[in-house]
């Protein structure tokens, strides 16, 4: 059986060599975009589950409907945690139209709400809530703020809505993205499309093998910056095969000891079109800047990380202009 490959990547000091050996893409057809190469070895990359976390803050609100006379607002949940945690909450007036990590509360003149809730995996439980009450209209009331004060925030914190947030988009670096295939003969390719599945047979490996994504964005542009809220947006190219052998995509990033952690994970029901944005996410953007490591490494995996040995491609194809990476950031 083949073993798992090592990808050919710089991390501080350490780097290794390998030997070109063809430009075959996914279709088995000259790509001069990508570029195949032999891996000595790899050892599968295995996702730490961890405890789920969850914080809800207000994104939209308080907004006004004159005609049934409420006021309601939009609260997300930030949500960390591997496995991918199921996310409950205790009032939702738009029955889910907002997505999973959303809720509505309407309200009506007088009224107040406290809003819970809760993210739960095979580690653990965690709960937050957030109280919104009906204000006038043309009487603003920050109640993230106030959450801010009444939890001890520092003044830096809250003073953040008086500053001017920027958005930076960081740029991708063609050189060092691309995917690889497992095996003590798999094989990677660099500069061309991310694609995360598994690979049919090859000469490289007698049989199939899964496939992992890797991108790598450069954030010289930011470099000092506070950073307000960190992004990934990934819109789906193609789907390859059959994917319901796959149960959950995860997105790990890489820290400055070379380990390896996991940011979010996300349902293969998805479609293949979604959005990396949580809180660790974001204070790990903020944590590599500030040791000055400009450089961000993810990787893109399915866990359980199998293969389903048939002769087909299957899995999902992201080109390197639908991965967007957007940081905010106080001028």
């Amino acid at each position: 059986l083949c073993s798992a490959s090592e990808l050919g990547k710089t991390r501080g000091s350490n780097s290794v060599e390998y030997k070109a050996i063809g430009n075959e893409d996914i279709n088995g057809k000259d790509n001069d975009s990508g570029q195949e190469k032999n891996v000595d070895k790899k050892a599968d990359i295995k996702n730490k589950k961890t405890m789920p976390s969850i914080k809800l803050v207000i994104y939209e609100g308080r907004l006004y409907s004159n005609a049934d006379n409420i006021c309601y607002y939009r609260v997300e949940a930030k949500v960390s945690g591997y496995p991918e945690p199921a996310i409950k909450f205790s009032k939702d007036d738009s029955n889910g139209a907002w997505g999973k990590y959303k809720a509505q509360v309407n309200l009506k003149q007088g009224q107040e709400y406290t809003i819970a809730a809760t993210a739960s995996n095979s580690e653990g439980v965690a709960a937050d809530s957030i109280m919104l009450k009906y204000t006038e209209s043309g009487n603003p009331e920050n109640l993230n703020e106030q959450r801010q004060a009444n939890e001890g925030g520092n003044d830096d914190i809250s003073n953040e809505n008086s500053a001017e947030i920027l958005t930076f988009i960081a740029p991708i670096l063609s050189e060092n993205t691309g995917y690889f295939v497992a095996g003590q003969n798999g094989y990677y390719r660099q500069g061309g499309c991310i694609f995360i599945g598994d690979a049919p047979a090859s000469d490289q490996c007698p049989q199939g093998m899964p496939c992992t994504g890797f991108l790598t964005y450069g954030m010289d542009g930011i470099a000092g910056k506070k950073v307000t809220e960190a992004t990934i947006d990934f819109k789906l190219s193609k789907k390859w095969g059959d994917t319901s052998i796959f149960n959950t995509l995860v997105i790990s990033v890489f820290d400055e000891n070379n380990v390896m952690k996991p940011m979010q994970s996300f349902s293969s029901d998805c479609g293949g079109s979604f959005t990396l944005n949580n809180l660790d996410f974001t204070a790990f953007i903020q944590h590599s800047l500030d040791i000055n490591n400009t450089g961000l490494e993810l990787y893109c995996q399915f866990d359980p990380y199998i293969s389903d040995h048939d002769s087909f491609w299957d899995g999902w194809e992201y080109q390197q202009s639908d991965v967007i990476f957007k940081v905010k950031y106080i001028k």
